[in-house]
């Protein structure tokens, strides 16, 4: 694989073998790293695509706001939801979680309530 982008030490965009653009994640992947180098496949903890090019930008984009804890939490919530109901999940709802997740976090910390006013109708 192919470096292509350096997001962080533990996250980077890579070509594959086919020329694909992928999202890596792996331990200290990008430390010391420069774009066009080769790394391998098991230094490779964690793979990220996106079918749709729109929504593979849009994902690079986020990655580059958003804390790599909140990107392994969005992949394992996916995971979790894939596998107990069975079915394949549109690929949005990585964009859309890790959004959510990171605004959700970053109000809490600021103590910043926003009321739902369709809790009770949830809660039905």
């Amino acid at each position: 694989m192919i470096i292509h982008q350096i997001f962080n030490n533990n996250v980077i965009s890579v070509f594959d073998e086919a020329g694909r653009e992928r999202v890596v994640m792996g331990k200290g992947i990008g430390f010391k790293r420069n774009s066009g180098q080769t790394i391998l496949a098991s230094d490779v903890e964690k793979v990220f695509y996106l079918d749709d090019a729109g929504n593979h930008e849009r994902f690079k984009l986020l990655l580059q706001e958003i804390p790599e804890e909140i990107i392994v939490l969005t992949d394992d919530i996916v995971t979790i939801a894939k596998l107990t109901l069975g079915k394949k999940l549109n690929e949005l709802v990585y964009i859309a979680l890790a959004d959510h997740l990171h605004f959700a976090l970053e109000r809490h910390e600021k103590g910043l309530e926003i009321k739902n006013v369709l809790l009770w109708e949830i809660k039905r």
